[in-house]
């Protein structure tokens, strides 16, 4: 119990002291990790206010009484260990020095103080019977013990090694101490306290196990279920108390090693600021918004729209196509910052867009008319990504309700590209009837702050499936290729036509501008944002052609063999993909939404 329970504190002093530096160093934290810079602290609050502002969560998480349940939680905290381990051992293993002069054996007299750093690293000793007794095939626990245990001990004395080799003398109390003072190792701090905080409920298993159950069996059997929690939570207060009691400012906590420089409070800002609001999305959760609104059901179809073009006018046509569109849409941001200052106003939408472009300009009779403008551009735009939404209404239902009804005639042999066999099972708007539900709950989400993680899960599960295609069609690429360069010329408005709804972002440029936290930075989201989208756009289309020929169909995913791959190519390809086309539904649904709102509620 002493020994659980005191790890248990050291985890409530990890917690404070990691958070607090990574809070109060933010001013002086950078985008440059190649430089160690000196940690420039702001400080806020007390070490001790932050493990109070833990406490409540931690109570919450011990009240999870069984490992079973507490299975998923572990594997997070794992996940966020891995992530986080994975980037120290990058910076640490590419900034080892050469050549290396530290002594093979260290000082008799600080034997003991590595001996105790070591036994305490070997943490999970007490937990090894109690998660020996809830396995369900115990006979079974010598092998995850022996595996665990070779893993866990490789990582201690491959990042103790490395670690040291690194840094030399100048090694910190924690390896963290020593990682240079910018936002990306900064987030390593974090996902390792995240790691730490599910460990703790692990760690605290053992001495609640050890005394609840006596104080329970003193007890009726009434009192047993809110005894139980509340001993729980006098434990994770007594430890908090503890920490609280054995605190001290550890010198280390206040500065980083090697100050190459110290930004100071003065340095210049490359910011626009605008009139109000001062809050919104990151470079980088606008970038996953950018990406999520032009990856979507258009992407698949520009194999058939090269086919159309030819092979060397489509993705010519895609790359000039590409340049055009990125050009209009910076263009239109900076007339959008051009009347927002003349205007005076935060941000200005599509339609005040072209309304106070008409006012500002030089035809009288165009003035006099600037709100039919705004109506004009307002009403497309709703036809446009309402548009967009109906068809991924559509392709969600479609390509599930293809996914259900092939599943008898799919085969593990991905060679072949069989023929799919199709079990009938319910019409197709009945599926679209079943998607209603959760678009209706997810379209709530106002904010795209607060969507942004959604749209990274989105991207994530696009990246997979478009990874899984590209695997397929690259080595899939009969040879010699005989197709034509240059397609009929009556085909091309139907290239012409496939990559423009392939270009389906335009509509969500402003929106995302509008609330992105520094606005003056768009312009690099954009071209980078395009770029990427671009060159998926050429690829893709080419090397789909180049795979299945004048075979193509309407969407590659038609012409890929009716397997099942690695977690399925069929079925990533087919449903996790196009589920999380939602995601693209709320992008390109927020402009419509908006506007419709904001007419409502003028007249409220």
């Amino acid at each position: 119990m002493v020994t659980q329970l005191g790890f248990c504190c050291v985890y409530f002093v990890f917690l404070s002291d990691n958070i607090k530096q990574v809070i109060e160093s933010a001013n002086g934290t950078t985008t440059d990790c190649h430089l160690n810079q000196t940690v420039i602290m702001t400080s806020t609050f007390d070490s001790r206010l932050y493990m109070l502002c833990f406490l409540p969560f931690i109570i919450l998480l011990v009240f999870i009484r069984n490992l079973k349940y507490l299975a998923p939680f572990s594997m997070l905290a794992n996940l966020a260990m891995i992530i986080s381990l994975g980037m120290i051992f990058n910076y640490i293993v590419w900034n080892i020095p050469f050549p290396v002069a530290l002594p093979y054996l260290g000082e008799l007299k600080n034997y003991p103080l590595f001996f105790g750093t070591a036994i305490f690293s070997f943490e999970g000793i007490g937990v090894v019977l109690p998660l020996e007794n809830q396995m369900k095939t115990s006979r079974s626990f010598h092998k995850v013990l022996y595996l665990g245990m070779a893993i866990v001990t490789c990582l201690y004395i491959s990042l103790g090694t490395l670690g040291y080799l690194c840094f030399g003398d100048s090694i910190g109390a924690s390896i963290t101490l020593n990682l240079p003072n910018c936002w990306l190792y900064q987030a390593v701090k974090i996902l390792y306290c995240f790691g730490i905080f599910i460990t703790y409920a692990l760690q605290f298993y053992v001495p609640a196990e050890i005394l609840i159950p006596r104080v329970v069996a003193r007890l009726e059997e009434r009192w047993a279920w809110a005894v139980d929690l509340a001993v729980r939570a006098a434990l994770v207060t007594l430890t908090f108390t503890m920490s609280n009691s054995s605190r001290v400012n550890s010198p280390t906590e206040e500065t980083s090693l090697t100050p190459d420089q110290s930004p100071g409070p003065d340095a210049p800002q490359d910011e626009y600021t605008r009139l109000g609001e001062k809050t919104g999305t990151t470079f980088i959760q606008t970038l996953i918004h950018l990406l999520k609104g032009n990856i979507g059901t258009g992407l698949l179809g520009l194999p058939l729209a090269v086919k159309n073009a030819g092979l060397v006018l489509g993705p010519i046509s895609l790359f000039l196509m590409g340049g055009i569109a990125v050009h209009c849409m910076d263009i239109l941001v900076k007339c959008s910052h051009y009347l927002s200052d003349r205007m005076r106003k935060p941000f200005l939408d599509y339609g005040n867009c072209m309304q106070y472009g008409l006012e500002v300009g030089p035809v009288p009779l165009l003035q006099r008319h600037a709100i039919w403008g705004r109506r004009v551009v307002n009403a497309f735009l709703m036809v446009t990504q309402l548009g967009f939404c109906c068809v991924y209404f559509v392709f969600l239902s479609d390509n599930i309700k293809q996914v259900i009804e092939s599943a008898n005639g799919t085969t593990t042999d991905c060679h072949l590209n069989q023929t799919v066999i199709m079990t009938s099972t319910i019409d197709s708007r009945l599926y679209m009837l079943c998607f209603l539900p959760f678009i209706i709950l997810l379209v709530f989400i106002r904010n795209l702050k607060y969507l942004a993680p959604f749209s990274m899960l989105a991207n994530l599960a696009m990246i997979i499936s478009l990874g899984m295609i590209f695997n397929y069609i690259v080595w899939n690429i009969p040879f010699p290729v005989a197709l034509p360069y240059l397609g009929e010329l009556k085909n091309y408005p139907l290239f012409f036509g496939t990559a423009i709804f392939s270009f389906e972002g335009i509509g969500v440029v402003l929106p995302l501008e509008n609330q992105m936290k520094t606005p003056r930075s768009f312009h690099k989201v954009l071209y980078l944002g395009m770029a990427i989208v671009t060159c998926l756009y050429i690829s893709l289309g080419t090397l789909g052609y180049l795979c299945f020929g004048d075979s193509i169909g309407a969407s590659i995913t038609l012409n890929l063999p009716n397997c099942w791959s690695v977690l399925s190519l069929v079925s990533f390809s087919h449903t996790k993909d196009h589920f999380l086309s939602i995601l693209n539904f709320k992008s390109l649904f927020l402009y419509a939404v908006s506007f419709t709102r904001h007419s409502v509620l003028v007249r409220l």
